[in-house]
């Protein structure tokens, strides 16, 4: 049996504050390096649980095949 895990729905968006720096060419302003990297922190984080998630489909759709298969193929 699978356990229900609570589902939490958040009342308030967090602020987020970025922070732009000149860069060396003129008219131009980036992300600062802190910045960017917490955002590559956070993108990293969500390609890892993708990644999980569908593996998780994979392994499914593999089970599934070879139950199929056993069943046709008798």
């Amino acid at each position: 049996m699978t356990e229900q895990l609570p589902v939490v729905i958040p009342t308030e968006q967090t602020p987020l504050t970025i922070t732009k720096v000149q860069s060396h060419l003129p008219d131009i302003q980036v992300i600062d390096r802190d910045s960017l990297f917490e955002d590559f922190k956070n993108r990293w984080k969500i390609n890892q649980h993708e990644l999980k998630e569908a593996m998780k489909d994979l392994k499914s759709v593999v089970e599934y095949t070879k139950r199929t298969y056993k069943r046709l193929s008798k």
